[in-house]
């Protein structure tokens, strides 16, 4: 989970649902969610989590993959399993229960990346009041 600020806004990645319920839903503007397929998160998590098993790359505070994790219930794969289904069907719920969000679903690798494209930060314009703002670009738009 990772949350940052800048100036007025700030960004929240992660599901602070058990230690915050709605608390951050209340407070957004906009909800991205990533609802990427079960077999690409899969893959995914299989092969990040497989390399820094071998690298031995820090994760926080010291904490690594282990080998033996491969067989328990921390193993990132074996939660991807476990909980994919559960948030695919919860976090709709969950955002429709806050009318006032933009909600942008995101279901592919390629919607993430022209998603990504559209907010990039630009160069500080003449009168901008705090130093940064997003490129004039119209809201994404499901297809």
């Amino acid at each position: 989970m990772l949350a940052a600020c800048s100036g007025d806004g700030w960004v929240v990645d992660g599901n602070y649902r058990s230690k915050l319920d709605s608390l951050v839903l209340e407070r957004a503007d906009t909800a991205v969610f990533l609802d990427l397929p079960f077999w690409l998160v899969l893959r995914r998590g299989v092969r990040r989590t497989l390399v820094r098993t071998i690298t031995r790359e820090e994760l926080w505070n010291g904490n690594r993959e282990q080998l033996r994790h491969m067989f328990n219930r921390y193993w990132i794969p074996w939660w991807v399993v476990q909980t994919h289904r559960h948030y695919a069907r919860e976090i709709p719920q969950r955002l429709a229960a806050h009318p006032h969000l933009e909600v942008v679903r995101l279901r592919t690798p390629e919607e993430v990346e022209r998603w990504l494209q559209s907010i990039q930060v630009i160069e500080p314009m003449s009168g901008s009041s705090n130093g940064s703002e997003r490129q004039k670009t119209p809201p994404f738009v499901e297809t």
